[in-house]
């Protein structure tokens, strides 16, 4: 096979001599362009029906993705993805961090689901994806007019109305997910019974459960709109720690920052999940962490365990919590010291 590297080529003299990834401001000269790259490059090709390029392609034994999304919406992939000149700008993988400089041990590296469908993945990707099976890989080139979240009707259509950057990928296909909201709550029964044992069948509910790990010290109900203190702990199911008030926790798992102040955190307390709120600036949690704190009573510690859905959902935080995860909260009602 040819190599996939640009190298400066008297075919592309015209285009100014070596060539650069283009950002398609218009894409009559992003056509020539990638056509010029094509015939520099391409080895008896596959081409999509959009117009990508499979270039390789190892079979998976596993379900397949269909052209239909029923059945098929999530895909769970490890991918890289580089410029047509070979460089990385995209990846999954905690080697790749490493040959980017960009390693940190509380990212997530692994797999990632990707949501099919307008607005939440590339026309291109997409296209290209179709017809593999689960344990496949497949590398493709995807010309930059279809890396757009827009969907229209046919390859001219892109051309005439979308704008992107020029890409190759290579991805293997680990499962498909036919329901997101089952899978994360199977995940998060499998993470209770591995490290909550003496919890037994501890009730899912809604995606949510609730495990207490020290009783209140009394009945006295909570007080809306009163300020109580808290610790706590916030981890992804994989045991990566990436948001704690306590110093001690933050420096063992590496994300202690020097402009925070540690301690115990102040809740504007309230009579439902949407109304809690946390810190002098009153800033508002994610639900799960709300669920959890309306479970509690004074001093008491206890475990919450929640689908993304009550977390960061399909969005993710940064690079620490990647799109569908659960979470898990572990806090302690406390003194203000």
């Amino acid at each position: 096979m040819k190599n996939l590297t640009i190298t400066c080529a008297s075919a592309l003299l015209l285009l100014s001599g070596c060539a650069r990834t283009p950002v398609t401001a218009t894409n009559d000269a992003a056509k020539v362009w990638f056509d010029a790259w094509l015939q520099i490059h391409e080895d008896n090709w596959t081409r999509t029906p959009l117009g990508c390029y499979i270039t390789e392609d190892a079979p998976g034994t596993g379900a397949g993705v269909q052209e239909d999304t029923t059945g098929n919406r999530y895909l769970w992939v490890e991918y890289t993805a580089t410029t047509l000149e070979g460089s990385l700008n995209a990846y999954s993988d905690a080697a790749s961090a490493r040959q980017m400089n960009a390693y940190a041990p509380y990212n997530y590296y692994g797999p990632r689901i990707w949501q099919r469908g307008e607005n939440t993945l590339y026309a291109g990707v997409e296209d290209a994806l179709i017809g593999m099976k689960e344990g496949g890989r497949r590398r493709f080139v995807m010309p930059g007019w279809l890396g757009t979240y827009l969907r229209y009707k046919d390859e001219a259509a892109y051309l005439d109305k979308a704008t992107g950057t020029a890409a190759i990928y290579d991805v293997k296909l680990v499962k498909i997910i036919p329901d997101i909201v089952a899978w994360e709550t199977d995940s998060l029964r499998s993470y209770l019974k591995a490290h909550f044992p003496e919890a037994g069948d501890t009730p899912v509910e809604d995606g949510f459960c609730y495990i207490r790990r020290k009783a209140a010290i009394n009945d006295v109900p909570m007080t809306a709109d009163s300020t109580y203190y808290i610790n706590y702990v916030a981890r992804c199911l994989d045991g990566r720690v990436f948001d704690t008030s306590i110093r001690d926790t933050a420096e063992f798992y590496g994300i202690r920052s020097g402009t925070r102040a540690y301690g115990p955190v102040g809740i504007k307390w309230a009579a439902t999940a949407d109304k809690i709120t946390m810190g002098s600036s009153g800033s508002s949690v994610i639900t799960g962490f709300a669920q959890t704190l309306l479970q509690m009573g004074r001093y008491e510690a206890g475990t919450g365990i929640f689908i993304s859905t009550l977390g960061y959902k399909s969005t993710g935080s940064g690079n620490a919590i990647p799109p569908f995860s659960p979470l898990r909260f572990d806090i302690e009602l406390c003194d203000n010291e």
